[in-house]
């Protein structure tokens, strides 16, 4: 438990000072692809007990990849084409609402920000980078403002250690 702790606080602080230079001075470059980062976090995924899909039904709506509080990660790769940053980002960012998802049952809601204090810097960095807000309810721009930010300026093992401290008693 010590150890998903410190390595909660040390993303809280990585992606902290991350969201706020790219808020603040657009330093931070998006994520690249990276095989062996995007199937770390994939295994990290499993591990934590939720299941990977790829491919199927939802995905012939153009989808690029969900999450569900029900411990599922639907990846739609096919949809990326060969945009393989886009799917990199897009594994970070679904993988990253599944530690809200955790969160979310730990405290008894059902959507949680990881980062409540970031918020502010989240939803900026996330209109910064073209969030189309009215792909989603309005209830939801705050979770997916984080994970958008989140995606963006964290890595796979940044996403991976922030998965493991929110789902490790789940």
């Amino acid at each position: 438990m010590i150890k998903q702790l410190a390595a909660l606080a040390l993303a809280g602080s990585v992606i902290l000072g991350a969201i706020a230079s790219v808020a603040v001075a657009q330093q931070v470059e998006r994520q690249p692809f990276d095989a062996v980062k995007v199937n770390f976090l994939l295994r990290t995924v499993t591990e934590t007990g939720h299941t990977v899909f790829r491919g199927g039904e939802p995905c012939e709506d153009g989808v690029y990849g969900f999450a569900t509080n029900t411990k599922q990660l639907l990846i739609c790769a096919d949809n990326h084409g060969d945009d393989l940053d886009e799917l990199a980002d897009t594994v970070r960012h679904e993988s990253f609402h599944l530690a809200q998802f955790c969160k979310a049952r730990r405290v008894g809601a059902s959507m949680a920000l990881v980062f409540p204090e970031l918020v502010d810097e989240s939803m900026a960095l996330a209109r910064d980078l073209g969030m189309p807000m009215q792909r989603y309810d309005e209830k939801q721009h705050v979770f997916e403002a984080e994970a958008r930010a989140a995606a963006f300026a964290l890595d796979e093992q940044q996403i991976a250690a922030i998965l493991e401290a929110e789902c490790h008693h789940d």
